[in-house]
């Protein structure tokens, strides 16, 4: 027997569509998957056009947190607007540690160059 891809109840009563999910799942998942791949393409957009380094790391994390839940409905096989879900998480994890990484290079940089290290 069959059952949702999204919310796992058997599809006894319901029946699953030809993407395997119940008719609710069906069109939540529609409507929030499209709103995150949205998000998540907005937040990198964002993310490489600042140049302020924690602004970049803020944008990142919208756009990581909103991959992993879109990773969540590919993992289960659930056909998505968007492919590559997995490489674009890889993207934006690559991305975020090069901006963690950068920053805190530019961080130690200022306070080895100011007097006393910044102790007064």
């Amino acid at each position: 027997m069959s059952s949702c891809k999204a919310c796992r109840r058997p599809a006894l009563l319901f029946g699953v569509n030809r993407d395997g999910m119940c008719p609710l799942c069906a069109s939540l998942v529609r409507v929030e998957t499209i709103a995150r791949v949205r998000i998540a393409a907005d937040a990198m957009h964002t993310a490489r056009q600042t140049s302020n380094p924690k602004a970049r790391l803020k944008r990142i994390d919208v756009a990581i947190r909103n991959l992993k839940a879109l990773k969540v409905y590919a993992d289960r096989g659930i056909p998505l607007v968007v492919p590559g879900v997995s490489d674009l998480l890889r993207q934006a994890l690559e991305l975020r540690r090069a901006t963690a990484t950068k920053a805190g290079r530019k961080h130690l940089r200022k306070t080895q160059e100011e007097p006393n290290h910044g102790r007064a």
